[in-house]
């Protein structure tokens, strides 16, 4: 399934990990600031009811939900915030305490038996709150300046006096500063 990922001649290098108990493909990305999972890996409860923009590597944007779930890798152990992964089953990036390279001696250290994943009700209610709209000032045209105003505005500075004494006499000169 994801031979096209390691046999063409990009030779990515594609390593097995878990997502919860889960075994998975895992593809360490470094030009990615995130991680990503496959929607079919996640259970519903491991998302947490709000959503990210993710710009695809040709500048595509998506809006995706975002899930806290439990991973177990040669390149990171632990929890991670994951967006939906278009390419592998699971995408680390460059988030904090990942490892570079993957660790040679690595093995499954996580035990699915001890995982329950919780919300609370303080959690489940701001999840189905409708956010507010940001306070957003309207755009004032008192202050629009129209050309017979800047006309007015510019005639009446003292501080162009001596430039509509040069256009009166049709006299120019290179001016510096």
């Amino acid at each position: 399934m994801y031979d096209h990922l390691v046999e063409n001649d990009r030779n990515l290098d594609v390593k097995k990990g878990f997502v919860g108990g889960e075994m998975v493909n895992v593809l360490r990305d470094t030009s990615c600031e995130s991680a990503a999972v496959k929607k079919k890996i996640v259970r519903e409860e491991h998302y947490l009811g709000r959503e990210i923009v993710m710009i695809t590597i040709d500048g595509d944007t998506k809006v995706v939900p975002v899930a806290k779930v439990l991973v177990d890798t040669p390149y990171y152990v632990g929890e991670v915030e994951a967006m939906k992964s278009l390419i592998c089953d699971l995408v680390i990036g460059n988030i904090t305490g990942v490892r570079y390279k993957p660790d040679p001696k690595w093995e499954k250290t996580v035990e699915t038996s001890a995982i329950a994943a919780v919300t609370t009700r303080a959690q489940h209610k701001k999840a189905y709150q409708p956010t507010q709209a940001l306070n957003v000032p309207k755009p004032s045209y008192e202050n629009e300046v129209d050309i017979e105003k800047l006309k007015t505005t510019q005639t009446d500075d003292t501080s162009l006096k001596k430039v509509w004494d040069l256009a009166a006499k049709e006299e120019c000169s290179d001016i510096k500063g």
